[in-house]
């Protein structure tokens, strides 16, 4: 979940596409307007794999990782204008996955093309993106062997192989002009051309809901159950759940 501007940005997966909520965070959730985005995931069944996306002013960048046989991982990385959203229409389902599998893309994916044809399988993959200063990176961590691309200009830059813990997804985010990544115990590490350790969270990030705070520079975590009351504003479940 992002804050930008007062306005809260949430994502939701319903039969492998995404739904994009947006509304103002000193209002009740449940007054969100919801947009169809032409991006989504498949939900793995053993091993949870999110949905990845980011988003940077009026751009929202995704990987679209659905089971269509349409799709195909080198145009996967989709650039969508936030200005190009339709509302979401559940009896549109089929038509926004189609949509998410043609949508040419500005930016090929060749990170995740390269990690899959290097890989056989991928029960254990595990992927999502952070921009940063210009640059969009992407962290794909496949066995437990974690790859940092960096985009930039035009071109795709390949970090060296680190191990990785992750068996379970991850998440990466910016804080204090900084790259972070935080596994799914909940482990934190800061990314400075390799990974340090930086903290814990002392919980993991399962059932966990993570909110980064463009406005003030913050990052919290909610309980996931805390947003079953959705009359409830998103100012005030941070002011009384947040748990750092």
């Amino acid at each position: 979940m992002i804050i930008m501007n007062s306005f809260f940005y949430a994502v939701e997966i319903e039969n492998q596409m995404a739904k994009l909520y947006v509304g103002k965070i000193d209002k009740p959730i449940d007054s969100a307007t919801i947009y169809a985005l032409p991006a989504g995931t498949k939900r793995r069944s053993l091993k949870f794999l999110p949905f990845s996306w980011e988003m940077k002013e009026d751009t929202i960048y995704a990987i679209n990782f659905t089971e269509s046989p349409q799709n195909n991982r080198l145009t996967s990385l989709k650039s969508i204008p936030f200005k190009s959203l339709r509302l979401y229409d559940s009896s549109k389902v089929q038509q926004q996955l189609m949509e998410a599998a043609r949508l040419n893309s500005v930016i090929m994916n060749l990170p995740l093309k390269t990690t899959i044809s290097k890989y056989k399988y991928m029960d254990d993959l595990f992927f999502d993106l952070v921009e940063y200063d210009g640059t969009l990176y992407q962290f794909i961590s496949v066995n437990d062997e974690l790859t940092i691309w960096s985009y930039s200009n035009g071109t795709w830059q390949q970090s060296e192989i680190f191990s990785f813990d992750a068996h379970h997804y991850f998440l990466t985010y910016v804080q204090a002009n900084q790259i972070f990544i935080v596994n799914a115990k909940g482990e934190v590490f800061r990314n400075d051309g390799e990974l340090i350790p930086f903290s814990s969270l002392n919980f993991p990030l399962s059932e966990n809901v993570m909110i980064n705070n463009y406005d003030s520079g913050r990052i919290s975590f909610v309980s996931q159950h805390v947003f079953e009351n959705t009359s409830l504003s998103l100012q005030s479940i941070l002011d009384k759940y947040s748990k750092n």
